[in-house]
């Protein structure tokens, strides 16, 4: 307890771990807790000693200056306990972020508090099992009072009942505090999605919505797309991830978005978007999105395709559209698509004329040595890219050493190249030597996991010393003796 005041008196900590179920002398968790920032509260066992001791902490708090979140997790409310809490969060004067993860509320109190509370803005439900079905019944009163001021809103896995999601929904509509709403793994039906699109056109302050696992209908996620276009000129980031989109015929497992939906949030009308994504999904013929007629918005700067099963012709087809207009785009992920020979001659031709793209990630998109010389071709013409990250692919000797030869050539704008596991092999080695011994503009350069040999790490760090004008202070080969041994 002296301790703590005089951490106190000295500084305040960051954040405060309190096993509930562990600590017998809550004078000591009180005083550490009332130096903290921030509370992350914990129990192994939903016994009403465990909540009863957090309440208590919690109400020994009120007088803190300095505590602005609280953490609580594994945690089971009773109904006498319910209400407490509430009444003790609700009484912490600077208390801007809450966060519940894995906690029951037989009563349904907890965050009854919201209703008149002025200074929470963060908000964060997590539940992992059907028992963690959080009965949050006073969350939608919350958002539709005058004085909510929560400005974020995460809700992840099974922590909300069906009902609660569609009330939410409906109360977004009237409220004037969201700004950024992000629904995981909920289970949301087509009937709260449906609600959720209306409560977009409502709302007049929303500017990020992600989605992600959740099984709703073809129709319902156009609608929700379709209501999404329409508030262009405020929505900045959409993300749209692993949702399972069903018909009343067939379930898919991955997400299926339709061409159609895609080129919508793309184009031009949309001058608010900046980011976009649509990550593990079977974009339906995607090479439709990227039409004649699509133009991106000027506005985006950040487009991820992530594992979006895009093959040669719909990768050609979007990076012609991206010749043709995406002024801004700063950062494209293509990682864990297919490009092929095809895809990545339009991807050489575009880095050619590349005027915005900064970032570039294609790792694990399956590139052979003939796909590394083509887009060497177009990195030796870029004067704009500084970082490629290209993991995970088959690069070998002839590839790795297309690459090198373009960093020691005429390319003077790439400050991050990633490389790892890609076979490239001891033979690669001089090549990559003569690009650290000429190269002035490379920072970071991450060889980890090919087959160098120690011979040739002892070369490339060698070739760095050599270079007086070398900016590179991460040169990664790690794990590069390791493989040699292997192979041995």
């Amino acid at each position: 307890h002296a301790t703590c005041k005089r951490w106190r008196l000295i500084f305040p900590l960051h954040q405060v771990y309190i096993s509930t179920d562990r600590f017998k002398d809550i004078e000591w968790a009180s005083a550490a807790a009332h130096t903290a920032r921030c509370i992350v509260a914990t129990s192994s066992a939903s016994s009403s000693r465990s909540a009863g001791a957090l309440r208590d902490i919690l109400k020994r708090s009120i007088t803190s200056t300095t505590l602005r979140k609280v953490k609580i997790r594994n945690i089971s409310l009773s109904e006498a306990h319910s209400k407490e809490f509430s009444d003790a969060l609700g009484a912490l004067p600077n208390l801007v972020s809450l966060e519940f993860v894995n906690v029951s509320d037989r009563a349904g109190q907890v965050l009854s508090f919201l209703s008149s509370n002025t200074s929470i803005q963060s908000l964060h439900l997590e539940g992992e099992t059907e028992k963690q079905r959080l009965p949050f019944t006073q969350l939608p009163i919350a958002l539709q009072s005058a004085s909510c001021r929560i400005r974020k809103l995460k809700c992840l896995g099974r922590c909300l009942l069906a009902s609660d999601v569609m009330r939410i929904a409906e109360s977004i509509a009237s409220n004037s505090s969201l700004q950024n709403i992000h629904f995981h793994a909920l289970g949301a039906s087509d009937e709260s999605v449906e609600q959720l699109s209306k409560a977009i056109l409502s709302n007049k302050t929303l500017k990020k919505i992600f989605v992600a696992f959740n099984v709703i209908s073809i129709v319902v996620m156009s609608r929700f797309i379709e209501a999404i276009q329409k508030t262009a000129a405020r929505i900045e980031n959409v993300s749209i991830m692993n949702t399972c989109i069903q018909d009343s015929y067939f379930e898919i497992n991955y997400e299926s978005v339709s061409a159609g939906s895609v080129a919508q949030l793309l184009r031009e009308p949309n001058s608010a978007l900046r980011s976009l994504s649509i990550l593990s999904s079977f974009v339906a013929n995607v090479a439709d999105a990227f039409s004649v007629e699509t133009a991106i918005s000027s506005s985006l700067t950040y487009l991820e395709l992530h594992d979006a099963q895009l093959e040669a012709s719909d990768v050609t087809a979007l990076f012609s559209t991206l010749e043709r207009s995406a002024e801004g785009l700063a950062e494209l992920v293509l990682s864990h698509n297919r490009p092929n020979q095809a895809g990545c001659e339009a991807i050489s031709q575009y880095l050619q004329l590349n005027r915005s793209l900064r970032v570039l990630r294609l790792a694990s998109c399956e590139l052979a040595p003939s796909n590394f010389e083509t887009l060497a071709t177009g990195l030796e013409r870029n004067t704009v890219l500084e970082s490629l990250y290209a993991s995970s692919n088959s690069a070998g000797s002839v590839g790795g050493s297309a690459i090198a030869e373009a960093l020691a050539g005429k390319n003077n704008s790439l400050t991050c190249l990633d490389l790892r596991l890609n076979d490239i092999p001891f033979t690669a080695v001089e090549s990559f030597a003569k690009a650290i011994r000429q190269n002035t503009t490379l920072l970071r350069l991450n060889l980890h996991d090919n087959w160098l040999s120690p011979a040739g790490v002892s070369a490339l760090r060698q070739a760095r010393e050599a270079n007086p004008n070398s900016r590179i202070y991460l040169l990664d080969v790690g794990g590069c003796n390791q493989m040699d041994q292997a192979k041995k």
